[in-house]
């Protein structure tokens, strides 16, 4: 009868050691996780900033290109509005002259 209480307490001790022994493993691959989790974690919000980067240069590039385009398109505008001033200057003075000769 001693033998076999001694084996139920080897056994017991036996079972508590592998009980420790996975609750030890399971801290262990618990913190592994949350380590890989964060480096998951940060790993997407790198690749998110830099596409955020790319995504803001581009679109900077289109608008200073579109700026130039507005830029360009408003000084031909321009030249063209001057040259037909420059081109009917004259007779405006003379019709306003003559209107306000004749109105008097």
């Amino acid at each position: 009868m001693d033998n076999v209480i001694r084996r139920i307490i080897a056994i017991e001790d036996q079972a508590q050691e592998i009980i420790s022994s996975i609750k030890e493993k399971e801290e262990q691959l618990n913190g592994d996780v949350e380590r890989e989790a964060l480096a998951i974690s940060k790993n997407i919000e790198e690749q998110s900033d830099k596409k955020i980067e790319q995504i803001k240069v581009t679109e900077n590039e289109y608008l200073n290109a579109q700026i130039e385009v507005v830029r360009h398109n408003t000084s031909v505008q321009l030249e063209k509005i001057n040259s037909i001033y420059n081109e009917n200057k004259q007779q405006w003075i003379d019709t306003v002259f003559e209107n306000v000769i004749n109105a008097m």
